[in-house]
């Protein structure tokens, strides 16, 4: 079998705005905050659930978050978002 050499699409990346993104995330969830969970969602988000739903708009978005909200107590630390891996990728221009 040929073993043609293959391309990195990897490259170096400063990882700081994926960590901040993360800590925002986090503090939303620990304070039961929706309006900060969806802080960085534009107008026309779509949004994949871990169901195989499709939720199409900020608006859509924000209010199935306000509602996963509202009956929870803010318990900071019972859920945890962390970052195991983040790889970041340049963009190739085949002509």
């Amino acid at each position: 079998m040929n073993n043609p050499e293959r391309p990195a699409l990897a490259v170096e990346s400063d990882r700081l705005p994926v960590d901040e993104f993360v800590r925002e995330l986090q503090q939303a969830i620990d304070t039961a905050d929706a309006g900060l969970f969806n802080r960085h969602f534009a107008a026309d988000v779509l949004w994949g659930s871990p169901f195989g739903a499709v939720v199409d708009g900020y608006d859509a978005i924000h209010a199935i978050h306000a509602r996963m909200f509202a009956p929870i107590r803010a318990t900071p630390g019972a859920s945890r978002y962390i970052v195991e891996h983040a790889r970041f990728h340049v963009e190739l221009h085949m002509t």
